[in-house]
């Protein structure tokens, strides 16, 4: 092999050799990368799965409102091992609105009970299917993405009246009379529970006045 020849074998075996370290190096670093962005997607996923999974505290917000309560056991919405509770919306429902006509009887389909607003609304809006009540505004709303809200029963009311100062944005001049999902049950069937924000009383009123409203929902 003349001196040519062997010049032009070294040439190719360096050419050869320095492709294949920059192939090497491409593919190390096209490795890295992947290797990078793998751990990139762990970590967001991670990040992901404790925010789904972060349990709400009473007062933070959540659910399109603020975490009123949450359920304990006895309450109906209790589950073992799992979080539920009650969300209320930030501000009243714009305007004032009436419980309903007094002369339909809703004696024993609605309850004073944590855990009941919903289905009290329920029954409230089926007994006044065509009525602008306090429950069907509360039922036809939509807060922050949210459709599910409903009138508060009594005893849900007066976890709000407790909590009013945290919640914030009530009204506390005198008319400040809320109404509850709950029906008053004697023999006439004409008045239903409200709070008046103002003195704290709970008080028994004609299902026709008009009060301000503040829409819960369950989670």
């Amino acid at each position: 092999m003349g001196p040519l020849c062997i010049k032009q074998t070294l040439n190719f075996i360096v050419m050869k050799n320095t492709s294949y370290t920059l192939a090497k190096a491409g593919y190390l670093f096209s490795y890295a990368n992947k290797v990078a962005f793998l751990l990139i997607l762990i970590l967001i996923n991670t990040a992901c799965q404790k925010s789904k999974f972060k349990t709400p505290m009473e007062g933070e917000k959540y659910g399109g409102g603020i975490v009123l309560h949450i359920f304990t056991p006895n309450e109906k919405g209790y589950v073992i091992g799992e979080t539920h509770g009650i969300i209320v919306a930030e501000k009243d429902l714009h305007g004032l609105k009436s419980f309903g006509l007094t002369q339909v009887n809703l004696s024993g389909l609605t309850s004073i009970d944590i855990g009941y607003g919903k289905s009290n609304t329920e029954a409230i809006v089926n007994a006044y299917p065509d009525s602008a009540t306090a429950a069907k505004f509360c039922n036809d709303v939509k807060i922050n993405y949210y459709d599910d809200w409903f009138l508060p029963s009594i005893n849900e009311l007066n976890l709000i009246f407790e909590k009013r100062h945290s919640i914030g944005n009530f009204s506390s001049d005198y008319s400040s009379h809320y109404w509850a999902s709950t029906s008053y049950d004697d023999e006439t069937s004409s008045g239903a529970f409200s709070r008046f924000f103002n003195t704290a009383s709970i008080c028994v009123k004609s299902k026709d006045e008009l009060f301000h409203i503040r829409p819960v929902r369950y989670f």
